[in-house]
């Protein structure tokens, strides 16, 4: 059951019961092909679609193709794809955590990082991925009474039936199990790697492999390819004028990116061809060169 509801001028918000719900939705009407749909977000049970006025005519009819989906066929919640998180469990709460449930630091980690978590929502900073949900003996332990002023980038952390991942540095109230020595946004760039839908899987490393991997590690490469493409393509998508071609230099990640882009051609030229050869044949229409 869907309830579609107007939100402002150029968007409709649809709630559904469940997180699968909202999940097959939003990518049934990514898949659909309707047209006027600009984005999908998806968060917890619901998921808003954002429409392009100029190619909305008629909302009324727009808004039952949007109906329509909810009895259609999406992708299973199930078939996301799996984000693999080297985390150090050194976390200033991760003996406060193992008191609270009367566990040892071990078996937190063991059950921290014994299962998969749907990413539900990302927010709070950007690419703050909210997801979960935690085991049983893990989940209830409320939010710090007194929120600390600096959590370090990368911290690993958990809170009521939750864990997610700072982005940043920023204050917050989660209880810090870890870190990650991975950067898991490029805010300069605008790209996010972790979307709602995504499975974050977190394999513990020893801290000796956290400090070597932090000064130099990125993004595992194999999840970072579908955005790398979502990015080019929007930016080859922009381009003003034809026959034009533009040099930009962007950061993805840790990896500089030298992008070209004229009327028919859209070059890549990053040492992440040269690091990671076989990634080369991965991403359709874009030729990666050595710098």
């Amino acid at each position: 059951m869907i309830d579609l509801q107007p939100l402002g001028d150029r968007a409709f918000l649809a709630s559904f019961k469940t997180e699968a719900e909202a999940a097959r939705w939003a990518g049934a009407v990514r898949a659909s092909g309707l047209p006027g749909v600009l984005d999908v977000s998806l968060a917890y049970a619901s998921a808003a679609v954002y429409a392009d006025p100029d190619r909305v005519k008629d909302w009324d009819a727009w808004a039952r193709s949007l109906r329509i989906l909810a009895d259609g066929e999406g992708p299973d919640l199930a078939s996301g794809r799996v984000l693999r998180i080297p985390v150090w469990y050194g976390g200033d709460d991760l003996g406060e955590v193992a008191r609270a449930i009367g566990a040892t630091e071990a078996e937190v980690v063991a059950l921290h990082s014994g299962q998969d978590y749907r990413v539900f929502a990302v927010g709070f900073q950007p690419g703050f991925p909210y997801a979960g949900y935690l085991p049983e003996r893990l989940s209830g332990i409320p939010r710090r009474s007194s929120p600390r002023a600096r959590v370090p980038a990368g911290s690993v952390a958990i809170a009521g039936r939750q864990t997610g991942i700072y982005p940043g540095e920023s204050p917050g109230g989660w209880h810090l199990l870890g870190r990650t020595p991975c950067r898991v946004v490029d805010v300069e760039a605008g790209v996010f790697p972790i979307e709602p839908g995504d499975l974050l899987r977190f394999e513990p490393i020893a801290r000796e492999a956290f400090e070597e991997r932090r000064n130099r590690d990125v993004w595992p490469v194999e999840a970072s390819l579908g955005r790398l493409e979502k990015f080019c393509s929007r930016t080859l998508d922009d381009r003003s004028t034809a026959g034009y071609r533009r040099k930009r230099k962007v950061q993805f990640l840790d990896f500089p990116l030298h992008l070209y882009s004229s009327r028919d051609k859209f070059e890549v030229s990053s040492p992440l061809a040269q690091r990671h050869p076989a990634i080369k044949p991965q991403i359709k229409n874009l030729r990666f060169t050595p710098r």
